[in-house]
């Protein structure tokens, strides 16, 4: 197999994520979220450079294969990974509509650090959850550290 060209950082065979290990490099969809310190609010995943959140394809669905998070701050703390019919946006508090909770749970905090680099911590996720056609992922936290999430998967044919 020929190796992909991704970005500035050349040709790679395959990308690893928490021990997921991907190698359709030209069919990827890396998805990412900031959520702001002491932020209770929700932010709709977005593609790089995007305007809008990510809506799965039609007659598609998007599988995650890996999830990871960097956190501000080396501690523990909740997590929760949803999608709805809507975009909820950037750090708002826009309604949900038809809210289906895919990981975590905003009232459990059950997450222990994989990595302590300095003051941030890394965790990284085996993912293996489908997102219907139409709908859109997204993510709050409950932490006063601010949080990256970026979420790693494809889309198939239904």
């Amino acid at each position: 197999m020929a190796n992909k060209s991704i970005g500035t950082l050349g040709t790679i065979p395959s990308l690893n994520i928490g021990g997921v290990v991907m190698t359709d490099l030209s069919n990827l969809i890396v998805l990412g979220a900031n959520l702001a310190a002491g932020d209770s609010n929700w932010t709709t995943f977005r593609v790089p450079n995007g305007t809008a959140g990510y809506e799965v394809t039609a007659s598609k669905t998007f599988d995650i294969w890996a999830i990871s998070v960097e956190r501000g701050a080396p501690t523990a703390d909740r997590l929760h990974i949803f999608y709805t019919d809507n975009d909820l946006g950037l750090n708002t508090t826009e309604a949900k509509t038809n809210e289906v909770v895919i990981f975590g749970d905003a009232a459990i905090g059950f997450m222990t650090p994989l990595r302590v680099n300095g003051d941030r911590a890394v965790w990284n996720l085996m993912g293996k959850y489908k997102i219907p056609a139409g709908k859109y992922v997204s993510c709050s936290q409950g932490v006063s550290a601010g949080t990256n999430v970026m979420i790693y998967g494809y889309e198939n044919a239904v």
